[in-house]
């Protein structure tokens, strides 16, 4: 069993100005996301072959949602597993949710993706 001043010695620490850069990063990514998708919502409906309003709604409605309910579930990950860890794991799956959404042509593929996004948004 470890020793307290062994686990002390043992982390890294980072500075707290490149810290704070990258959470700050994160923060901008994840905004500028949903503001994107917002101005761009009627050319997303262009590109996946005029869907109703109703139906293209859930590009946006669906983020919100799964983002609402996973927030305290996610945190309680966060203090379990590490806040490194999950915010790592929640950038990839951002990252990886965001490069699906680029790539699709298909509605519901990307409700499905920006749901990925929102399980992963760096909180």
């Amino acid at each position: 069993m470890r020793n307290a001043v062994t686990d002390t010695r043992t982390q890294r620490h980072v500075h707290p100005s490149i810290l704070l850069v990258i959470l700050c990063t994160a923060a901008f990514m994840s905004t500028l996301d949903v503001f994107i998708v917002n101005v761009g919502l009627r050319s997303i409906g262009t590109d996946v072959h005029d869907t109703s309003l109703a139906d293209l709604s859930w590009v946006l409605n669906a983020y919100a949602i799964v983002f609402s309910a996973l927030l305290v579930p996610a945190g309680r990950l966060g203090d379990r597993y590490g806040n490194k860890q999950a915010f790592l794991a929640g950038l990839a799956l951002f990252t990886l949710g965001s490069l699906g959404c680029a790539l699709s042509s298909d509605l519901w593929l990307i409700v499905g993706l920006r749901c990925l996004q929102a399980v992963g948004r760096p909180r």
